[in-house]
């Protein structure tokens, strides 16, 4: 597994299914370099972003960049919705947020 908390179902399609996963900063990175048409244009057509919540552990805090919640606050801020994932208890471990099209 990756470093952090990951969904199980996340790497199982990575995995099998060849789902390219990537991290919040390196896609933003692209964006900025390649453009914000450039995922689009390569043939992406439908987009996960995948948060954990604040009760999640982190195994090493110092990897941990601001690039996660301030690109929620950019999705928050287009109106675009969220399924709460929950432990066990019923408390969100983890928000997942599904678009199509450009960001």
């Amino acid at each position: 597994m990756l470093n952090g908390p990951q969904v199980w179902i996340l790497d199982r399609l990575q995995i099998y299914h060849g789902w390219p996963v990537i991290k919040t900063d390196a896609y933003i990175s692209i964006l900025e370099e390649r453009g914000p048409d450039y995922f689009e244009k390569s043939g992406f057509e439908s987009f996960y972003f995948i948060r954990q919540s604040e009760i999640m552990p982190i195994k090493s805090a110092e990897r941990l960049t601001s690039a996660g919640a301030g690109f929620e606050t950019q999705l928050i801020g287009r109106g675009a919705g969220f399924v709460s994932l929950a432990d066990g208890k019923g408390k969100e471990v983890f928000r997942a947020y599904h678009w199509s099209g450009g960001f």
